[in-house]
């Protein structure tokens, strides 16, 4: 060891001792959890903690507490490189030497430095270029080790660059770079800058499979909800693994936040997933990279793959790079030491050895064992405890219209999605929505934009003899005022181009059938193309339960009209409740303005927690008058004619009276 580094181990054991000198003992039985941890000698500790210690953390970590036997609280503090290391410096290798053979090309570095390399930024022209690239190490350039394959590096290539390559952080003594040109011309890399850490070892990542928990397919993009088993976690990337070919799609990743009382999804990285590589006539099936660089605090994330007008990608699994999470303290004495884990109230602790971070990055450390993370049979709950399933205000259910159960089955974190019962029936932006438990209101979050649904409808057609050149059909919905957005026509005809035309029919009340335009688009098919539908956004939603679709066809023949289906916006609302008492979601309230909650003390616990999945009950009418789809389609004509009728009487009766009968004629 360096003289300089014995003087700051010195000096670090002089302050520790004098810290852990005076501190009190723990309150145990404050903390939810307890994890065992075993220490075979004194010195300062340095060990990744386990992915469901991380979960079971506030976001911030602020609730973790290390005990010694003696039950005396102990200094840490943890080692994120994605929250506290400033950005890496930047070194120039020592050699740079590329060299072009047939269709690949070769970087060949000497980095010339002993410190890790954790990322690569590579110099190029001012073009625009898309390329695969392979790395490999070498410690001595003799035995080489493979790193990472079907790395994108693209510049100005639709509207993206991303010329920095992430590594895991180790003294490579030459790195080695293979460029992929057998699609494309080469590109003329001028040069690579290392990014290193002065003060870092070799990271361990965890590769860990993820769970889909749900995949939807819009129109032109992919969503996968992610489940990456745990919050708080430092994820270095994502490695897709796809039986596809040769694609690229633009992707990012996205996370739920609280904004202004409603989820809204945040972008924490965007990039492009490329493979172009083939090997004896097939594609390669290899994974391909998003890079994300961010700790998460839910455990919940959502991959979005643009497609545009390729097919969705056939996804086999999705693995998360999960960087290193160290705990760090000085252990006295070898032994069991005990970590607290799970308090919601407590505040930050303050210890000196958060401040000595930097200097004792190269100090030796000794490892440690952890146990089980356990639930601590000492607990007991606080005086003063927010509770989690807090109920809002009272709230006056006979002036709502409609409601649907809610059957919860464990007492948590809830989600339930807006069926299209609720959104034909609910004010169009959702602001008659009530969570009802016990007559008072139960808070929720809503997200809006929670994807879409897809679903088939019979198109039937409609002869008209008066107009044989036009093509037209009628859709029916299941209720009025379906928040369709978008409307999917496929079709087995080739070589046409026609002009696709939905609309409605708005009875008014002077008896007359205005059309009203939902949306219109130019559909047309190449000879010798792939046969694509068309979907055709609609710029207006529609009022009544049906609509139609039509198509001028001129002097050619009719188009045969295939598959039909439309989208739906979707809506969740997430809450905290428990089985009892029961839950009813409420709906139907034309002079119900949007509800305002305070969701800061749930949001965190919402966004960690693993939501179940509530599906809500058939509907229940509750006998308040209201104007309903059936109305806007059908009843309200009728209505009119009746009134109308009675007021045509009533003027009639009063014209009567006040005009004085005729005379005879003598």
């Amino acid at each position: 060891m360096k003289l300089s580094n014995w003087i700051v181990h010195l000096g670090l054991v002089v302050v520790l001792f004098r810290e852990d000198s005076g501190v009190a003992a723990v309150a145990r039985s404050e903390w939810l959890q307890t994890q065992s941890f075993t220490v075979a000698s004194p010195g300062l500790v340095k060990a990744s903690l386990p992915a469901e210690t991380l979960g079971a953390l506030r976001p911030d970590g602020v609730d973790l507490r290390v005990v010694d036997r003696d039950g005396g609280e102990v200094g840490w503090f943890l080692e994120r490189p994605l929250r506290t290391t400033p950005d890496s410096p930047v070194q120039r290798p020592k050699s740079f030497r590329p060299t072009i053979q047939g269709t690949s090309m070769t970087l060949l570095l000497e980095t010339g430095i002993r410190f890790p390399v954790v990322g690569l930024d590579f110099e190029a022209g001012t073009g625009s270029f898309l390329k695969s690239v392979r790395i490999d190490a070498s410690e001595d350039g003799q035995t080489w080790e493979l790193l990472a394959d079907g790395v994108p590096l693209y510049q100005k290539y639709q509207g993206e660059t991303q010329l920095h390559i992430s590594l895991a952080p180790h003294a490579w003594g030459w790195l080695r770079v293979g460029v992929d040109n057998s699609r494309t011309d080469p590109v003329a890399f001028t040069g690579v800058r290392l990014q290193v850490d002065p003060s870092g070892g070799r990271a361990t990542v965890e590769r860990r499979a993820l769970s889909i928990l749900s995949r939807e397919e819009l129109s032109g993009e992919s969503r996968l909800t992610l489940d990456l088993g745990s919050g708080n976690l430092d994820v270095g990337g994502l490695r897709i693994f796809a039986d596809d070919g040769i694609f690229t799609r633009g992707t990012s990743l996205r996370l739920r936040a609280l904004e202004r009382d409603r989820w809204v999804e945040r972008v924490i990285s965007r990039g492009l997933i490329h493979r172009s590589g083939v090997a004896d006539g097939r594609a390669q099936q290899v994974s391909v990279g998003l890079e994300i660089g961010e700790s998460i605090p839910g455990r919940e994330a959502i991959l979005v793959i643009q497609n545009g007008d390729n097919p969705p990608l056939s996804i086999r699994s999705i693995e998360a790079e999960l960087l290193p999470v160290q705990l760090v303290f000085w252990a006295r004495q070898p032994g069991r030491y005990e970590l607290l884990v799970g308090n919601p109230v407590c505040p930050a602790p303050r210890y000196d050895l958060q401040a000595l971070a930097e200097q004792i990055r190269n100090v030796p450390t000794v490892s440690g064992e952890f146990g089980v993370l356990t639930a601590n049979l000492a607990y007991r709950a606080p005086a003063v405890m927010p509770d989690p399933y807090v109920l809002g205000a009272a709230v006056d259910a006979s002036q709502w219209r409609f409601r649907k159960s809610l059957p919860i089955t464990r007492n948590g974190a809830q989600v339930v999605e807006l069926d299209l019962a609720v959104a034909a029936g609910s004010n169009r932006d959702f602001s008659d929505v009530r969570l009802i438990s016990d007559g008072r209101q139960r808070p929720f979050i809503r997200e809006a934009s929670a994807g879409s649904r897809n679903t088939p409808v019979d198109a039937i057609p409609m002869a008209d003899a008066k107009h044989p050149s036009v093509s037209r059909w009628k859709i029916r919905l299941p209720y009025a005022r379906v928040p369709v957005r978008s409307l999917t026509l496929e079709t087995a005809s080739r070589l046409f181009e026609r002009e696709v035309v939905v609309y409605e029919k708005i009875n008014d009340p002077r008896g007359e059938n205005p059309r009203r335009v939902l949306g219109q688009a130019r559909w047309h098919q190449e000879p010798g193309g792939v046969m694509h539908p068309i979907t055709i956004a609609l710029s207006s939603q529609p009022e009544t339960e049906e609509f139609y679709i039509e198509i001028q066809n001129g002097d050619n023949a009719a188009i045969a009209l295939g598959a039909v289906s439309y989208s739906y916006s979707t809506t969740r609302l997430h809450f905290l409740a428990p089985t009892s008492p029961a839950t009813w979601l409420y709906y139907g309230n034309t002079r119900a303005s949007v509800p305002e909650y305070d969701l800061n003390l749930v949001a965190g616990r919402l966004l960690a927690a693993r939501a179940e999945t509530v599906q809500p009950g058939e509907v229940e009418s509750l006998g308040q008058s209201r104007v309903t789809g059936w109305m806007v389609s059908g009843g309200m004509e009728w209505a009119f004619w009746v009134g109308l009728t009675v007021v045509v009487a009533v003027l009639l009766l009063v014209l009567r009276r006040l005009v004085p009968a005729s005379p005879g004629v003598g």
